[in-house]
């Protein structure tokens, strides 16, 4: 909605009739005394004490004066002894109420005058004439060249000076041309044509003479206002009429980016104003309202908001890139007659707001950011992530030991040790069954006691059905080397925990591929012909089924397996505390 201004009516006539006297007072220096006149005849016709919306008589209007030398009646102060003291403070709060109400309307005029004075003299961007960098700036993004001045004829130079000639004639001729209007303009231009071919041709060569010297003239022009254009004034006389002139440019393009996108826009440019001293000011142009019965565009729907964050980090930003200096550098003396932004009246669709460095920056994450801070804005120095070193595994250390745990010396007949006993490293082995009390079904999931060596990777854990094959059995770390080694015999039925196995460290390049798994067959039987024979297993290793039964020519040996039997997660922080070993049960685990 259009704003419909704070003057209406026989007001808004008055200030209409006053804009020249305006003019004349900043074109001559003296726009505060011009001013102070506008304001002077201004409450003789509409006195302060009347209401803003009631219009007087007309013919109070016409009785007014203004040249005539009359005193004008001036607010006699109360008298405190004539009134009592309840009487006399009201007196004071009425007489304190009209000077802040006539300090309002004369701020609002003097607003009024600037933003009249801004409209009439400010860049048009469509005028072509003078320099005007916002006309270059349109070209470039229409595409379309600035129109470059034509010659005239000499026949156009001459019609120019006998008009009323041409006039003569068509009057005569317009009986002739009677319900024929439209062909006027063409036969003015036969008459211009005939009577200039009746000229001398001396007569004529001057015309034209004349013509192609304007041409020239204006060629010139043209190309000192195209080279302005492509590099634009830095005066500060120039760069206030240009920031004066951005609403007028800006808004048209803003409406029309919204309509074509269906979005919402703002611009918003600051830096320091030369009419106001060089003082870093904001202006943001919006376009785009909210939904509902009240719309609003963003610099009202969100003025808290805005003024809190929006002007403090841009206002920081346009500190870094403008000096005190520079500032200083581009400030206007007040005698130049430029109002600055904040003095002239502007629509909604504009908001003004200075910048004060002294203003802290709104909290971000919680802390408050200075306007000096080197660092990125809202990037902690903390890291985010903190390393935990593991702690080192003492193979002395006394660790508890289950008491459902019997120990079993390995028997001394085993094979050497091979390449893959770099996994233990130099641990003794021996092996280990489950005592026959573990029955609850809190043990159905196993709990790995071991825990890998330094170079070692997690181990696999798995749980088998032993009816058709034996209980296989692995190391554990010396210090269970003291415990009952009384043999205990499982049931048939019993599950048992097999395969746990490191992954092997890279000590030996055999220990590259996985773990090797305990042979599938007898040893007494004959190797077949299509696999390669298995590395040695460590003494403590059984055989994982009986040696009665055949082996498959297919078979290849299980240290040949693909690396995707490993475990899809990684062992518990348990692991940490034991090196690789396998238990088994010695009863079947309830269901």
């Amino acid at each position: 909605m259009v704003n419909p201004g704070a003057f209406r009516g026989a007001r808004k006539e008055f200030l209409m009739q006053e804009k020249a006297a305006y003019s004349a007072g900043v074109a001559g220096g003296y726009a505060a005394d011009a001013l102070a006149q506008i304001q002077r005849r201004y409450f003789k016709r509409f006195p302060i004490d009347l209401p803003h919306n009631e219009e007087p008589p007309a013919e109070v209007l016409a009785s007014i004066d203004d040249d005539a030398a009359a005193p004008e009646p001036e607010i006699e102060e109360p008298d405190p002894k004539r009134l009592t003291v309840e009487e006399f403070a009201a007196a004071l709060e009425m007489i304190e109420a009209r000077k802040k109400l006539l300090r309002f309307r004369k701020g609002q005029i003097k607003r009024w005058m600037a933003y009249q004075y801004m409209k009439d003299n400010d860049l048009n961007p469509k005028d072509s004439g003078a320099y005007n960098p916002y006309h270059s700036l349109l070209s470039k993004l229409t595409g379309k060249e600035v129109t470059r001045p034509r010659c005239k004829t000499g026949i156009n130079m001459w019609r120019k000076t006998h008009r009323e000639d041409i006039e003569t004639e068509l009057k005569k001729r317009l009986g002739e041309l009677k319900g024929k209007r439209d062909q006027l303009a063409a036969e003015r231009d036969k008459i211009a044509r005939e009577m200039f071919s009746k000229l001398d041709p001396e007569e004529q060569r001057g015309w034209k003479a004349m013509a192609l010297s304007e041409h020239d003239e204006l060629m010139k022009q043209y190309k000192k206002d195209l080279q302005l254009a492509n590099t634009p004034s830095r005066t500060p006389e120039d760069r206030q009429r240009c920031i004066q002139g951005l609403v007028r440019f800006m808004q048209p393009i803003l409406d029309m980016v919204c309509d074509c996108t269906g979005w919402s826009a703002t611009l918003m440019a600051g830096g320091p104003e030369p009419a106001q001293h060089g003082q870093l000011n904001i202006m943001s142009i919006h376009s785009g309202t909210t939904s509902g019965d009240i719309k609003m565009n963003f610099g009202h729907a969100e003025r808290e908001r805005y003024k809190r964050y929006f002007v403090p980090i841009f206002g920081s930003f346009l500190q870094q890139c403008f000096s005190p200096e520079e500032c200083r550098s581009r400030s206007l003396p007040t005698e130049e007659g430029y109002l600055p932004m904040s003095a002239l009246e502007f629509d909604d669709s504009v908001t003004l707001s200075a910048y004060d460095p002294s203003v802290p920056l709104p909290p971000i994450g919680g802390t408050a950011l200075s306007a000096t801070t080197t660092q990125p804005r809202g990037i902690s120095s903390e890291p985010i992530f903190k390393i935990i070193t593991p702690p080192t595994f003492d193979p002395n250390a006394n660790l508890p030991v289950p008491e459902n745990i019997r120990i079993i010396r390995p028997n001394s007949s085993s094979a050497s040790a091979t390449p893959q006993d770099c996994v233990a490293q130099s641990v003794t082995t021996t092996t280990v069954e489950l005592d026959s009390s573990l029955t609850s079904p809190a043990h159905a999931q196993p709990r790995s006691t071991s825990t890998l060596s330094r170079s070692s990777r997690p181990t696999v854990v798995s749980m088998v059905p032993t009816d058709s094959q034996p209980h296989s059995s692995s190391t554990i770390p010396s210090h269970f080397s003291g415990l009952s080694t009384t043999p205990s015999t499982a049931p048939t039925s019993a599950r048992s925990l097999t395969d746990i196995q490191p992954h092997p460290p890279a000590c030996s390049p055999a220990l590259s591929q996985s773990p090797s798994r305990a042979p599938s067959r007898a040893p007494s039987q004959p190797p077949s012909p299509f696999r390669s024979p298995a590395p040695s297993q460590p003494p403590s290793r059984a055989p994982s089924r009986a040696p009665s039964q055949p082996s498959s020519p297919f078979r290849s040996p299980a240290h040949s397996q693909s690396p995707s039997r490993a475990p899809s997660r990684a062992p518990s922080p348990s692991l940490a505390r034991y090196q690789s070993s396998t238990v088994e049960p010695t009863q079947a685990f309830a269901e």
